[in-house]
């Protein structure tokens, strides 16, 4: 407690301590006044009139000071950047997302137009923190830059999707199924497997194969025993598979 001049008015310490413009909280003292520290960013580009135009849309950002305004061509002077917002093509995302600029100190935002998914994933692979879709920069750059600041990554939902889609169809093909189904059906089950690929029905199975629905029923049956499939829709899928010789 503190006493305040002749009249020995009882003051706490918060209370002078809030006169000077601050809070506590617990032991420790935040002086409200003082600013956060805003994020530094360079900006390279092809072109500066470009690199002028991202510079302006930053500059528009509370918290986000543009500390460096250039065009690409020589090696990046980042200064006292934070980070580097980069624009341009697959070179430029080349030169400036390589080995010798991907570290955690000075991360690297691109804002990248329709390239080609091998030059994003190298981009991610060599240190590239934030991509940025060029359709989308006034939505997108602040949100990244941010976002990259505090530690975290951002991709473009516009280029997400189609990344996704792309990897998914370069992951290998599940083959143990197909080669159980090679090893393990007999002849007469393989072909009504394919015949169940094919969409058809059992009465459309037993006409293609000159045999009773009964007997398709229990191929069927056999097959989605030996084979561990838990439906009908499971046995199709396979078939389908197994009729365009993904097995061999």
């Amino acid at each position: 407690m503190l006493f305040s001049g002749s009249s020995c008015e009882a003051r706490t310490f918060s209370d002078v301590f809030s006169e000077q413009g601050g809070t506590m909280f617990g032991s420790t003292r935040y002086n409200d006044s003082s600013p956060p520290r805003p994020i530094k960013v360079a900006v390279a580009a092809e072109h500066a009139l470009i690199a002028g135009a991202i510079t302006t849309l930053l500059r528009s950002e509370q918290g986000i000071e543009v500390v460096a305004d250039r065009t690409s061509g020589g090696p990046a002077d980042r200064g006292p950047a934070d980070m580097t917002v980069v624009t341009g093509g697959p070179s430029v995302l080349e030169e400036f997302c390589r080995p010798a600029s991907a570290d955690a100190s000075h991360p690297v935002v691109a804002i990248a137009g329709p390239v080609p998914h091998h030059v994003v994933l190298g981009a991610i692979r060599q240190g590239c923190r934030g991509i940025v879709s060029d359709a989308a920069v006034d939505t997108e750059l602040a949100l990244a830059v941010r976002s990259v600041a505090g530690g975290g990554v951002f991709l473009s939902p516009l280029m997400a999707g189609p990344l996704l889609d792309w990897l998914a169809a370069q992951l290998p093909v599940d083959r143990t199924p197909l080669l159980h189904a090679k090893l393990l059906l007999t002849d007469r089950e393989q072909e009504v497997l394919k015949q169940l690929g094919a969409g058809r029905t059992n009465a459309g199975i037993a006409a293609a194969l000159v045999i009773s629905e009964a007997t398709v029923r229990t191929h069927v049956y056999r097959i989605q025993t030996k084979l561990g499939l838990q439906s009908r829709t499971e046995a199709v899928i396979l078939g389908y598979q197994f009729r365009l010789g993904v097995a061999a």
